[in-house]
């Protein structure tokens, strides 16, 4: 993965004001749920706080953690800063962008080609990363998940904006239908 210093050498100026800002702030410890009052949840992304638009950086954290690395927060958030966000965060975390993010801050992830792709992998891997329409497609939000195989189904962190644990589902579409789909990424 690529250093907090590579990054700032790069970084547009918000992007380091927000990063110098966030390093004095908690840290987050253990998998991340909860955006809305978590650990993170006043950090800031682009030109609004964690709360309303982390969720991309939030479901990196969670997917990276869970796959056994040691990941720091805030070098994740300061990546996303730099080369994901849409409109400066004001619509949170582009999901075109993640290929990007993941290939230039070093990142061993891997597009799922569509959702079946994603589901029938899913099965057989740890880790992934879910971007998908919360409500009607393209017509709600976005929201990335971190989503991690438990064996007899799948924990969803960060799944809602006020849970402080991961939702257990047994199958992606209990919580993601294939038309809500927007991509996916396993994590190694």
């Amino acid at each position: 993965m690529i250093t907090a210093e590579e990054l700032l050498e790069k970084a547009p100026s918000l992007a380091r004001r927000n990063y110098e800002k966030n390093i004095r702030m908690r840290k987050a410890f253990g998998l991340v749920n909860g955006q809305g009052n978590c650990a993170v949840s006043r950090h800031r992304l682009g030109i609004a706080k964690m709360s309303s638009n982390g969720c991309g950086a939030i479901a990196v954290y969670n997917a990276l953690y869970a796959a056994g690395h040691n990941p720091d927060f805030n070098t994740i958030s300061l990546g996303i800063d730099c080369f994901a966000l849409r409109l400066w965060g004001v619509f949170g975390t582009d999901p075109d962008k993640m290929e990007k993010y993941f290939r230039k801050c070093r990142i061993a992830a891997v597009k799922a080609a569509d959702y079946d792709d994603f589901v029938m992998v899913m099965s057989a891997v740890k880790v992934g990363i879910l971007c998908y329409w919360v409500d009607k497609p393209k017509r709600s939000f976005l929201h990335f998940v971190a989503v991690i195989n438990n064996g007899e189904g799948f924990d969803v962190c960060n799944r809602y904006s006020n849970r402080k644990t991961p939702s257990r589902v047994r199958s992606m579409g209990d919580f993601c239908p294939k038309e809500c789909y927007v991509c996916g990424f396993y994590i190694s």
